[in-house]
């Protein structure tokens, strides 16, 4: 029997509208959000979508995460206050979902996923009002089998995601961690454990994370904790340190990418260093202590190596299916692959509404190939083209309209050096045309 048949009938539109297929509600957790009773959210439950701009939005959304039945929420559009969860959920966003401002909290329940979410906590102006404020996710009181993936967490008053009170199995992938500018005191973006007193095993993976602009510390820092850090990339630059070891800290340390940043490793006073691996990391005009001597742990769960990363995220943005197995690839590949994919990117095939409306097209298909700053096309017999590119939020930042281009190869500048991933639509004569995206670095 088809699947769908139990999901209303508009969410069955919803969903054909917006190009969602199954396996984003199906994809497995890997890491150590998979081990033990693994992590499946609301699969199986029923499906609700929640539209944020709506007057009733925060209590619809409350009333159908609280509790332990199992239940999959899309959430549409902006909303604005604090999620509550229960056990046996999934929240997904549709392109664009923001809870801004506003925060998650994950008080002692189990089996649940968030993707791709943006997620903005309300401000805060002073030292000692932020450490005292909210963290805009936060994870306590033993929960476990938690899986954030795909999204993007910025100006968290006391820190963006923070995990204590013996929270366990938990995979943290895919997800963007910022700050919007300096200004803001107390930029400590991910703590585990409150203090040396708050023991548990805190067994956590984080991976394809990127900690952008504006982090201080606290990427993650943590104590008990057997956090695998592997394949994330650091390019918080003005900080005080990456990745903080405390007290009976057990870090496995990988193939990670650190790019003009102080301390990438930080061995705390009260740390066993004995305890603490790293191996295989690529440090790029780094400042600090970058190695480690320990032995950690043996993770329990699946691994597989990636040769060739690309070809698992070969559509706009679109996470690839891991099927509860975590990929690794070289320390060199990570920069490219974890800017192109972290962040809310999951249906970014799908956006902006309206602009992509054909399909994707590798960009080195014989007419239109982007090299460097510029779009070559190649045509045998010249004539009029038509050119506009897009950043992911779905903003138009460059366009040409019925501009002339000669036969043969030609090329349009496109003047774009900011670092992100781009989507280009192009016609020519209006009787073909292509799509693809680019990636600046």
């Amino acid at each position: 029997m088809n699947r769908f048949f139990f999901l209303s009938v508009l969410t069955v539109l919803l969903w054909v509208s917006l190009g969602i297929s199954a396996s984003v509600t199906d994809e497995v957790a890997y890491g150590w959000a998979s081990q033990g009773s693994g992590t499946t959210g609301g699969k199986g439950g029923k499906v609700d979508t929640v539209d944020g701009s709506a007057s009733s939005a925060l209590s619809t959304i409350n009333t159908l995460l609280k509790g332990a039945s199992a239940e999959i929420v899309f959430l549409k559009g902006t909303l604005a206050g604090t999620i509550k969860f229960g056990s046996n959920k999934t929240l997904i966003g549709l392109h664009g979902a923001q809870i801004n401002p506003g925060t998650i909290d994950c008080d002692g329940d189990s089996n649940i996923i968030i993707r791709n979410i943006i997620l903005r906590d309300a401000a805060c102006t002073t030292y000692g009002g932020c450490k005292g404020g909210s963290d805009a996710l936060h994870v306590i009181s033993q929960a476990n089998h938690l899986w954030i993936d795909h999204c993007d967490i910025a100006d968290g008053q006391d820190g963006n995601f923070d995990q204590t009170h013996a929270v366990d199995y938990v995979t943290v992938s895919n997800c963007i961690f910022s700050y919007s500018d300096t200004s803001k005191p107390h930029r400590f973006s991910n703590l585990v454990a409150a203090s040396d007193g708050d023991s548990g095993e805190y067994a956590i993976t984080w991976s394809y994370n990127w900690w952008w602009k504006n982090v201080y510390e606290r990427m993650p820092r943590f104590r008990y904790s057997k956090s695998h850090i592997v394949n994330n990339l650091y390019t918080s630059s003005a900080n005080l340190y990456c990745i903080g070891v405390g007290y009976k800290g057990m870090p496995l340390i990988v193939n990670n990418a650190f790019v003009g940043v102080n301390q990438p490793i930080d061995l705390r006073a009260e740390c066993d260093p004995t305890l603490a691996e790293s191996h295989g990391n690529l440090f790029t005009n780094c400042v600090g202590n970058t190695v480690t001597s320990g032995k950690a742990f043996a993770p329990s769960y699946k691994m597989d190596t990636l040769a060739n990363p690309t070809t698992l995220a070969n559509s706009v943005g679109t996470a690839f299916t891991t099927n509860g197995v975590l990929g690794v690839m070289n320390a060199s590949q990570v920069e490219g692959f974890v800017r192109a994919n972290a962040g809310a990117t999951l249906f970014t095939t799908h956006a902006p509404v309206g602009v992509m409306d054909g399909p994707i097209l590798n960009q080195k298909s014989s007419k239109f190939q982007v090299r460097g700053e510029a779009l070559y096309v190649n045509s045998l017999n010249g004539g009029r083209i038509n050119l506009s590119v897009y950043d992911l939020s779905g903003r138009c930042i460059f366009s040409k309209t019925n501009s002339v281009v000669a036969l043969g190869t030609a090329a349009i500048g496109m003047g774009i050096t900011r670092p992100g991933t781009y989507i280009y639509k192009v016609s020519l004569n209006k009787s073909e045309s292509g799509m693809g995206k680019f990636i600046v670095q």
